[in-house]
């Protein structure tokens, strides 16, 4: 998976500058009228952010395939962290910026048609079909581990699982035409536990009486935090993807 990993980053990386250069020459042209804040839109924001830390579920595989060293790995993270919700802030900020109330959900909808949107869209084609199988692997060790029994490990009931999970995804894709409602919702169903529930829960249950009051404070703030936003996130995307499906 490393190498695979790594190229899907060189790719992600680039389409990232490239798109990056095309929304700074389309701001020089004139900023549209921008919403200071839409308050209905919290909720579907919610979900989006959340989604964006979707790789949060790895972290421990992650952890456990390091040789050495491992003591710097919890630095490595917050770190990895830090600069990856300070490029998507920005980013998201020049998005809208540059398209204001017409920014899409996929900002690359906004972008003239050619041969410089062409190669943006191979990048991120090739970055996604890289690391679609890594962020498909702990659906299909714990599915896996579900549907076959110990002991009667079969390869051809293995295939079959993974392609109905393949399947599954691609034609939820297919069916939900609102990338941006569609992500809202899987992140405040599954990323908004990964990232605000299950850590400060885990954390609460093994440590609880050893904790600092402010910390047993911080804790339940978060759990409150998760729960509300995955509730209203999950309530209002599906609203909107069942408007969407309507018309």
């Amino acid at each position: 998976m490393g190498p695979f990993s790594f190229l899907a980053n060189v790719f992600l990386t680039t389409s990232f500058v490239l798109c990056t250069i095309h929304l700074v020459d389309c701001i020089r042209d004139g900023t549209p009228h921008v919403d200071t804040v839409r308050w209905t839109g919290i909720p579907i924001f919610f979900g989006i952010a959340a989604s964006a830390f979707e790789g949060i579920g790895l972290v421990i595989t992650i952890e456990h395939s390091i040789k050495e060293d491992r003591n710097r790995f919890t630095r490595l993270l917050d770190v990895s962290l830090l600069l990856i919700t300070c490029l998507l802030f920005a980013f998201g900020i020049l998005g809208y910026l540059t398209f204001g109330r017409d920014t899409e959900s996929v900002i690359t909808v906004n972008f003239a048609s050619g041969s410089y949107l062409n190669l943006v869209k191979v990048f991120i084609l090739i970055a996604i079909l890289f690391t679609y199988p890594m962020q498909l692997m702990p659906v299909t060790d714990v599915t896996e581990a579900y549907c076959v029994a110990e002991g009667h490990e079969s390869l051809l009931k293995r295939r079959f699982i993974r392609t109905c999970l393949v399947l599954a995804t691609a034609s939820t894709a297919i069916a939900i035409p609102n990338f941006g409602l569609l992500v809202s919702f899987v992140g405040s169903l599954g990323a908004a536990m990964l990232a605000f529930i299950l850590p400060s829960v885990f954390h609460s249950y093994i440590f609880w009486s050893t904790l600092r009051p402010l910390i047993r404070v911080k804790n339940v703030l978060v759990i409150t935090f998760g729960v509300c936003g995955a509730i209203i996130g999950m309530v209002v995307s599906m609203r909107d993807i069942v408007e969407e499906l309507k018309q």
